[in-house]
């Protein structure tokens, strides 16, 4: 007995999958990208790499700022050995080569054995799946994040066109991401200097998780970093048998499904993201921890590989069922955060000689506010006027709306008033976190 991977295998509805084509065909065509389009993708990477030229390790710095703004309670214990390099770079073709496929990857990529559903992992294999369309789909759905930095990208490169270059290569991309004549494994044959790398290891030295990545722009330092981070977080779903972990990353990790991933992960990040902001929009004190959502993905990966199947369909048509699930796993982190603050108080108190951090004290210019107690306003409330649970909650909705000008101005008014040097609890818990995930499967 055989069975067909790729759309199957991604386990989704029918009704879901034809409503993500339909998107997909009213957004790119159906018909792939033009000789026009080719032509003008070809101009678009010449002028990319013209600006860039020799400000490579500038803009991988801002890189890693940038994800630092909006993912640092994520890796504040994560290595990131990200860097912007040329297509030939030597350790790029590398991990380029690991990508292409083994000798049994043609079989892969058609077919799932006997052996492997004798295993019992026809679920996981599902589950696995989707969590790779997820790890893609945050990825991608973050690439406007560089319009947080434009300023600062004129200031290193000159140009002012340069995300606007970075965003319209990205968009005619996806023509070639639908275009089912295209083999993702053909073209990394041929062109593997054309390909941006990341791998997430165990840095044994610094005995902390690293993500490695490296890439030809500015944009894919985000998105292969966002993609590592999502990965780390997804280790701890990782079989712990290694037969199986095998054979289950065997049957879902390879450039083929890849491909899928790229096409429908876009869509599935979006709906789920939509349905966890909906139902943690009415939890009281969920929005101020930040990057909510990977806390919530880390507590569903941690599902049985059917249950999380069936939970994230649930999600995807909209169904109410999984809305008592997410407010469960708001609540346990919650809980896991109150815990961790009580003991980090009496750890202080116990702590000879320590001196507490000032707190912030209610002024005529800042007070101390509770949003929930206040009516709302006729007029939008200015930023100097909040206090740190409004902003925290209004940073997170900017950050949740791609609105990443408006989530720059928050987080600098936040910096100014002291508020995110209170985040060092989340920052350990969530890399104390990261780090017991990957440790156990490395």
């Amino acid at each position: 007995m055989k069975r067909k991977i790729f759309e199957a295998k991604l386990n989704l509805p029918q009704e879901y999958i034809q409503k993500v084509r339909g998107e997909a065909k009213k957004e790119y065509g159906v018909s792939g990208p033009t000789l026009g389009d080719k032509r003008k993708m070809g101009e678009l990477i010449h002028k990319i790499m013209n600006i860039q030229r020799g400000y490579e390790d500038e803009l991988t710095e801002l890189g890693i700022q940038i994800i630092k703004h909006f993912y640092g309670a994520l890796i504040e214990d994560v290595k990131l050995d990200v860097k912007i390099v040329s297509p030939d770079d030597e350790e790029k073709m590398e991990m380029a080569q690991k990508m292409i496929a083994d000798p049994e990857e043609e079989e892969q990529e058609e077919e799932i054995d006997d052996d492997l559903l004798d295993l019992g992992i026809e679920p996981d294999i599902d589950k696995r799946k989707l969590i790779n369309n997820i790890m893609q789909g945050e990825a991608q759905n973050v690439h406007d994040m560089i319009l947080y930095a434009k300023k600062e990208i004129e200031e290193i490169t000159g140009s002012k066109d340069l995300p606007d270059l970075y965003l319209t290569f990205l968009k005619l991309n996806r023509k070639f991401d639908w275009d089912e004549s295209i083999d993702l494994s053909d073209m990394m044959k041929n062109m593997p200097q054309m390909a941006n790398t990341m791998e997430t290891e165990w840095d044994e030295e610094n005995d902390e998780p690293k993500i490695k990545a490296r890439v030809m722009d500015l944009v894919m330092i985000i998105h292969e970093t966002i993609k590592g981070i999502y990965e780390l977080i997804a280790s701890g779903a990782i079989d712990a048998d290694p037969v199986r972990a095998k054979k289950i990353l065997k049957a879902t990790d390879t450039l083929a499904d890849e491909q899928e991933d790229i096409r429908y992960g876009p869509y599935v990040a979006r709906d789920i993201r939509n349905y966890i902001n909906k139902v943690i929009e009415d939890i009281p004190g969920a929005r101020d921890i930040p990057n909510i959502r990977e806390f919530v993905f880390g507590k569903l990966i941690n599902l049985q590989a059917k249950q999380f199947v069936e939970v994230v369909n649930k999600i995807l048509l909209n169904k109410k069922e999984p809305a008592s699930i997410i407010e469960q796993a708001v609540k346990e982190i919650q809980d896991e955060f109150e815990e961790y603050r009580k003991q980090e108080v009496e750890r202080k108190l116990d702590d000879v000689g320590y001196e507490e951090e000032e707190e912030y004290v209610e002024t005529e210019d800042y007070p101390i506010e509770d949003p929930a107690m206040k009516m709302p306003e006729p007029k939008e409330k200015k930023l100097a006027g909040m206090g740190k649970k409004e902003l925290n909650y209004q940073l997170n909705v900017a950050i949740d709306n791609e609105d990443w000008e408006k989530a720059k101005e928050i987080q600098q008014m936040m910096e100014r008033k002291g508020f995110l040097k209170e985040h060092y609890i989340i920052k350990k818990i969530v890399s104390e976190s990261l780090s017991s995930y990957l440790k156990r499967n490395k």
